[in-house]
């Protein structure tokens, strides 16, 4: 689940590391070390229980491989050696997002290559969702406004358990 429909969750690791760090000088401070567990291993423990073996690159266990454009993460003003290992980890988080992703694999089998899928055909897929939204009749605004009124109550009511 992201915050928006770009599937960003590199900004979704941000967003969570800033929201965590409050300001103040008694505020409890999150390190960038623990966001990125809470975003890989430690998240991915809690979605597929404790008896899933992750987070090692090994026969067997379940370790997906993100590989970044580290000198478009890092960009044209930074010299070299900036930042120094010690604050890797911080920049990456700070800095990183979804298009400087080059290259993924997902249990031992390039999904991403050079930034496109090699499992799906997005060009297929970006052509059938405009072809469904040709299809739609959008030239009614009154309309559209109406019938999201005649769902909304339906919609609080199915979603109403998810605030209990």
């Amino acid at each position: 689940h992201a915050l928006d429909e770009d599937q960003n969750y590199l900004r979704e690791m941000r967003l969570a590391w800033t929201l965590a760090n409050r300001p103040g000088a008694t505020s409890p401070t999150i390190s960038a070390n623990t966001i990125w567990q809470m975003g890989t291993v430690n998240g991915a423990a809690i979605s597929l229980g404790p008896d899933v073996p992750l987070g090692a690159l090994a026969p067997g266990s379940l370790a997906d491989l993100v590989l970044l454009d580290w000198k478009a993460v890092r960009g044209d003003w930074a010299p070299d050696g900036y930042p120094a290992p010690a604050g890797l980890l911080e920049f990456l988080l700070r800095k990183a997002n979804r298009s400087h992703v080059r290259h993924v694999m997902i249990n031992g089998e390039w999904s991403i290559w050079d930034g496109q899928s090699s499992r799906v055909d997005t060009a297929a897929i970006t052509q059938e969702i405009k072809t469904a939204l040709t299809r739609q009749n959008i030239t009614d605004p009154p309309q559209i406004a109406r019938t999201a009124q005649a769902l909304a109550p339906y919609l609080r009511q199915f979603y109403a358990h998810w605030e209990a």
